[in-house]
C-alpha cells in the first residue's frame, strides 16, 4: 500500500469506493486564474498578494502571503469535507466545495468571511471560465457538472458527463472546458454552451490531473498509478506517453509554457521537464509527499502542497531553490492563488466573447 494506502485511509468520503477514488483525484479542478483572465481583473482585487489553501482534515481555509509563503493568520472553518477550491474571475471571492455538506461556499477574499453558499450535491472540483466568469462544479456520483452564475451564485444549468469528473480546466481563451474522468479513463471537451466537442478521449490509464499550455494547444495529464504523463495535442487529439517514476500528481505548466512541473508523491520531489521536448531538467526535493504545484502570479515562486506532512513549500522558478516552508496543520491540500494586483501584459489572445452560456441539462 505504501503512500497510497496511507492517503486512501486519510481521505474523507461517504458514498462508495468509487467516491473515495473520486476524492483522491480532484486536485487540479482547483485552478489558478489563467493569464487570459488577467486583463479582466480590477487594479486591486480583494485577494491581492494572497494565496489560499485548505487544511483538509481540520476543515479550515487558510490565507498565506504569496511573496513569503507565510500564513497570514487569517483562517476560518469550512463546511464538511472540503475538496476543490477556486477564486472568482474578479478575485473577490474564494470558493470551496464542501463535499460533506452538499454545497459550494463563497468567502470574501480579503476577510475570509462566509458570504454565501449554494446547494450542489457532492461537489468536488471547481473551475472558473476566465472570460465569462461562470463557475463550473463537478459532482461525485451523479455524472454532471453544475454551472453557477457569478452574479447570483445560483445554479443556472448542468452539463451531463460520461462519468464523475475529478478535475477540470479551461483553455486560456475560455472557449473549451476539459473534464477529466478518472474511473472512466477519459477526457471530455465542452464548449461554452455546454455542448460536447467530439467523442470522449480514451486514455487507457486512470487520469489524475490536467494542465494546459498558455497557447491552448497542448494538454498534459498525470496518470498516477501508471507512472506516466499523457500529452494530448488539442488540435489533432493525438496522444504521447511520457514515463515518470514516483506517482505523479497535481501537475502545472509554467506561465511561459516552457516547463512542466510534476510533483512525485513517493519520489519526494518535484520534477521539472522542459517543453515541448519533455526533457528532465531538475528535481527539487520536497518532504512529505508533494501533491500539487501552482505558480504564484507576479512572483518567481511556485508553491507545492504536501498533504502527508501538512507543509506548503515555495520553490524559486529562477534557480529551483526552496525559498520557504510553512507548516499548516490539518493536511494542506488544495490551492487558489491571486492574480497580480496590477495586471501584467499577456500574449494570450482571447478569441471568444464573454457570452452568457446557454446550457441544456
Amino acid at each position: 500500500m505504501g503512500y497510497y494506502g496511507s492517503m486512501e485511509n486519510s481521505l474523507w468520503g461517504r458514498r462508495s469506493a468509487a467516491s473515495i477514488l473520486s476524492a483522491l483525484c480532484l486536485i487540479v479542478g482547483i485552478m489558478l486564474i489563467p493569464s487570459g483572465a488577467q486583463a479582466e481583473q480590477s487594479s486591486r482585487p480583494n485577494c491581492s498578494g494572497l494565496g489560499y489553501t485548505v487544511a483538509r482534515s481540520d476543515e479550515v481555509l487558510v490565507a498565506f502571503d504569496l511573496a513569503t509563503g507565510a500564513a497570514t493568520g487569517t483562517q476560518v472553518p469550512t463546511g464538511s469535507g472540503p475538496q476543490g477550491m477556486a477564486l472568482s474571475a474578479d478575485g473577490s471571492t474564494v470558493m470551496v466545495a464542501a463535499y460533506g455538506d452538499d454545497q459550494v461556499e463563497f468567502y470574501d477574499a480579503a476577510t475570509l468571511s462566509l458570504v454565501d453558499s449554494t446547494s450542489v450535491i457532492a461537489p468536488i472540483a471547481i473551475a472558473v471560465n476566465p472570460v465569462s466568469g461562470f463557475i463550473y462544479v463537478s459532482q461525485d456520483g451523479v455524472n454532471q457538472i453544475s454551472i453557477l452564475d457569478p452574479t447570483s451564485n445560483a445554479v443556472s444549468g448542468t452539463i451531463t458527463t460520461g462519468g464523475t469528473v475529478n478535475a477540470m480546466t479551461f483553455t486560456p481563451d475560455g472557449s473549451n472546458l476539459l473534464a477529466v474522468e478518472t474511473l472512466s479513463s477519459a477526457v471530455e471537451i465542452f464548449d461554452q454552451t455546454g455542448t460536447q466537442i467530439g467523442s470522449p478521449i480514451a486514455l487507457g490509464a486512470n487520469p489524475y490531473a490536467i494542465a494546459v499550455t498558455p497557447d491552448g494547444t497542448t494538454a498534459y495529464i498525470s496518470a498516477t498509478f501508471q507512472n506516466k504523463i499523457i500529452e494530448i495535442d488539442l488540435t489533432t487529439l493525438t496522444q504521447t506517453d511520457h514515463s515518470v517514476m514516483g506517482f505523479p500528481l497535481g501537475i502545472a505548466v509554467s506561465p511561459d509554457g516552457q516547463e512542466l512541473w510534476v510533483p512525485l508523491l513517493s519520489g519526494g520531489q518535484v520534477q521539472v521537464f522542459s517543453l515541448p521536448t519533455f526533457t528532465a531538467q531538475v528535481a527539487v526535493p520536497v518532504i512529505g509527499g508533494p501533491s500539487l504545484v501552482t505558480f504564484a502570479p507576479g512572483t518567481d515562486i511556485a508553491y507545492v502542497t504536501a498533504q502527508l506532512s501538512s507543509t506548503l513549500t515555495g520553490i524559486s522558478t529562477v534557480d529551483y531553490s526552496v525559498v520557504s516552508t510553512e507548516v499548516i496543520d490539518g493536511g494542506v491540500f488544495a490551492m487558489a492563488l491571486c492574480p497580480t494586483a496590477e495586471p501584467e501584459p499577456t500574449t494570450t489572445t482571447v478569441a471568444v466573447d464573454p457570452i452568457v452560456p446557454s446550457f441544456t441539462g
